[in-house]
């Protein structure tokens, strides 16, 4: 099945609503055709940790602890705390769907949500140590007992000699829960709390361009990242990586509009005609794709790219590497006016598809998925979750000013 975004967890009211969700949501190069998403993610990750693109709105990153500090208050024992933790993020939908407010998760789905809050989140809470341990959400789960009777014993060792080897589950000056929480719940954050939360991402993410303008406030950011003028001020790291991650999405855009140009023209000649207009569209845009990558001074350097990742505790896949420097070599071979109608570039897109999805899935070899095309996929520059970081940077600046 084609990989698609549905929006079951969020609504609108009108035509400008809807478009707030749509860019709410929208992250270009979403359907990942060209097996590129383990290297946009491990950019993501050094540029903007523990942000994702399901995230919606960043006062979640509280709702979840005050939660589980409302679960320990009450002592629920570890068997059951899967079960009262559902409960209470499913019910705190509705006091948030009452603000008439985007990114209510599970604002339609309600009790049949599948995916919690909780868990989209808790890698967040994690990274930023707002969580304060190393433990996945399960784990905390299955030791929620344990952990929560070492917690109260945090901070009491006062007589001498006597050491206590607890820990908080959460951190230590993590604001208090609202007295009404969580029967009242509203998206905007205080002062404190957002005071709180900008002090979590510049000490744990220290030397990541999101921690750089989360100290930052500001009225606007710019569309793309490498364009805010706030990178320049950024230290030497900050703005080797955002170049890093600017050049690769540039030169690796042109891979979906030539799958998509050779879709289109397969399209086109099994249909006998381009109603639609697909064809000229993709050969415009890899035009323009190729102007801009030839004003580069720079030709792109994968050793770069492969460097960064490995030094995050990653490793590169062989094929997913190849493929990539097959790419740049042949690129800087060839008339760049050239590259979408490049036979090469075309066969080693033609291949990337086949090992990636098999003969029977892949578009450009079975007629059935080709039909299914809807005339674009995958198309557009990778922002590497810039959209959302965008969002919550925007809702912390709003909790400061």
């Amino acid at each position: 099945m084609d990989s698609t975004l549905t929006w079951l967890d969020l609504t609108a009211s009108d035509r400008d609503r809807m478009q707030r969700v749509l860019d709410l949501f929208k992250e270009q190069g979403t359907v990942d055709e060209m097996g590129l998403g383990t290297l946009r993610d491990a950019l993501s990750n050094v540029l903007f940790p523990g942000i994702t693109s399901i995230q919606t709105r960043l006062r979640y990153a509280l709702f979840i602890p005050w939660i589980y500090q409302m679960l320990e208050d009450r002592h629920i024992p570890s068997e059951r705390v899967s079960e009262e933790a559902r409960r209470a993020e499913v019910r705190l939908i509705y006091p948030l769907s009452q603000s008439q407010e985007l990114g209510v998760i599970g604002i339609n789905a309600r009790g049949s949500l599948r995916r919690l809050p909780s868990s989209v989140y808790w890698s967040c809470l994690r990274r930023w140590g707002i969580f304060q341990l190393d433990l996945s959400q399960s784990a905390y789960h299955s030791r929620f007992t344990q952990l929560r009777i070492a917690a109260t014993q945090f901070g009491r060792a006062d007589d001498p000699g006597v050491t206590w080897q607890g820990r908080p589950n959460w951190h230590p000056r993590l604001p208090k829960r609202p007295m009404d929480f969580p029967d009242r719940a509203l998206f905007d954050l205080t002062s404190s709390e957002a005071l709180f939360v900008q002090g979590r991402i510049e000490e744990r993410c220290t030397g990541t361009l999101l921690a750089h303008l989360a100290s930052r406030s500001k009225s606007q950011l710019a569309s793309y990242f490498w364009e805010e003028p706030e990178v320049l001020r950024a230290n030497d790291r900050v703005q080797s990586n955002v170049e890093l991650a600017r050049r690769f999405s540039l030169h690796v855009e042109g891979m979906p509009l030539i799958y998509n140009l050779m879709l289109a023209e397969m399209h086109r000649n099994l249909l006998g005609d381009d109603k639609d207009g697909s064809v000229v569209y993709y050969t415009e845009a890899c035009r323009e794709w190729v102007a801009r990558e030839a004003r580069e001074e720079d030709a792109f350097e994968p050793g770069t790219l492969w460097a960064l990742v490995e030094s995050q505790g990653s490793r590169v896949n062989p094929t997913q590497r190849l493929f990539v420097e097959t790419w740049t070599d042949r690129l800087a071979k060839i008339d760049l006016d050239k590259a979408g109608t490049d036979e090469y570039l075309r066969s080693l897109i033609a291949d990337r598809e086949r090992a990636l999805k098999g003969r029977h899935r892949a578009r450009l070899l079975n007629t059935n998925r080709l039909l299914d095309w809807k005339g674009g996929s995958g198309v557009g520059r990778m922002d590497f979750n810039w959209f959302r970081a965008r969002e919550l940077l925007g809702e912390l600046y709003r909790g400061l000013g």
